[in-house]
């Protein structure tokens, strides 16, 4: 698209798929901002859609109809401040928020599964190649399948969660000291 965004089409041709968010996006072509209105009608995101796009500062999905912030969408965004998740979201990934710049977030009571890990900081290094990223920067994985990660027990940026009470997100919020809920 003009948008720096690649969009994968629906049968009736619409834009239904976020497919990649260009790396240029924010920075050097197009807004640092993404959405709502460039996102209304998409109903579904490919892994790592907008991963290592730093130049993004803020995504607002209300105006789309996704249900799922698949695995590592906004990995590696180091400017990434805030997201706002759509009514119709129902679970954020695994690694969702890997590494970024993440510091807010409005997740609607639909969510009912924030996989492990959606928000943490992982170990990046140029010895393994089980993700790609750009600058030659990969996540490291254990052997079972985990990141490697860092900051787990102090040092972890806080993100401020904008959700209702009770809810998965708010459950999540419990078991990881930097996630900040806050209620509406």
């Amino acid at each position: 698209s003009d948008a720096a965004i690649i969009f994968g089409l629906d049968s009736n041709g619409n834009m239904g798929k976020v497919m990649e968010c260009l790396e240029c996006r924010g920075n050097s072509f197009g807004n640092a901002k993404v959405g709502p209105d460039e996102l209304s009608g998409v109903t579904e995101m490919a892994e790592e859609a907008f991963m290592d796009c730093d130049g993004i500062g803020q995504v607002d999905l209300k105006s789309s109809s996704l249900s799922k912030v698949p695995e590592r969408a906004f990995a590696l965004t180091d400017q990434l401040g805030s997201v706002l998740l759509p009514e119709t979201c129902t679970t954020i990934g695994r690694g969702a928020f890997w590494d970024s710049g993440l510091y807010y977030i409005e997740v609607p009571h639909t969510v009912t599964l924030v996989q492990p890990e959606a928000f943490a900081d992982v170990e990046t290094t140029d010895e393994y190649q089980s993700v790609s990223c750009q600058n030659d920067q990969y996540i490291k994985y254990q052997s079972n399948g985990d990141p490697e990660y860092i900051n787990q027990s102090s040092g972890h940026k806080t993100i401020t969660a904008y959700c209702v009470k009770d809810t998965a997100m708010d459950t999540y919020a419990e078991d990881y000291y930097y996630i900040n809920p806050e209620y509406y």
